[in-house]
């Protein structure tokens, strides 16, 4: 019996809030815009690639993209749980991309104690489905990874203040080291919150759905002290 050959295409890649994913048709990107925007994860992907996912435990799991159901708009999807080694009682996903499509990109690793530092996607281009990807300190987590996008990056304190800084301020270091200080955290306050934003562009960043403007924000180098804003 002849194997049937895969046509490689792109394809929409999906992922819900709880964690189904699946794969659609690229056109469904414009068709059911406002429908896909209510995914939290959605990106374009070869059929025959890999989707990486980044989560709050400090590792990378790698999943095919043939393994993830082509589906309808309407179909579900499966839990990523079935399709890696992932297991979503004991950490969750922060970040999902297809880094094989993205050689050249960076990603952002942010922990609550403001440690901060940009890693070449180059790092996780490795055949293992599960594997480190950040050193974490003792008594430390990883709150927010993502693929750089935009020029500048906030941070929001647990006592209420914000930084704003360009991304190419962050220094870019090796995935197994811990980063440098993002912000100068007030006593007992930790990181909550991270935003992407292009200053050209974004005027308005949401806390909380209230739309804070960008200009609130003093622009600063990384590892300074915050702007306190009353919300």
């Amino acid at each position: 019996m002849v194997k049937e050959e895969v046509k490689e295409e792109d394809v929409l890649f999906l992922m819900d809030r709880f964690g189904y994913v699946k794969t659609v048709d690229l056109s469904m990107q414009e068709k059911q815009k406002d429908q896909v925007a209510e995914y939290r994860f959605s990106f374009v992907c070869r059929n025959v690639g890999k989707v990486q996912f980044f989560t709050s435990a400090g590792k990378m799991y790698q999943a095919k993209v043939k393994d993830i159901p082509f589906v309808k708009m309407k179909d579900k999807g499966v839990p990523i749980d079935n399709i890696s080694k992932y297991d979503s009682s004991h950490e969750q996903i922060l970040c999902a991309a297809a880094l094989n499509e993205n050689q050249d990109a960076h990603l952002i690793f942010l922990t609550a104690k403001g440690l901060i530092k940009q890693v070449p996607a180059s790092e996780f281009q490795i055949s293992t489905q599960v594997s480190n990807a950040t050193k974490i300190a003792e008594g430390d987590e990883l709150i927010y990874v993502d693929v750089v996008s935009k020029k500048q990056l906030i941070l929001q304190s647990t006592k209420g203040s914000f930084i704003r800084f360009a991304i190419d301020d962050v220094k870019t270091a090796r995935k197994m080291t811990l980063g440098v200080k993002g912000m100068q955290l007030e006593e007992d306050a930790h990181v909550k919150n991270a935003w992407q934003i292009s200053p050209s562009s974004d005027k308005e960043f949401m806390v909380r759905d209230q739309a804070v403007p960008v200009a609130r924000v003093k622009l600063a180098k990384p590892g300074n002290r915050g702007t306190k804003l009353k919300l």
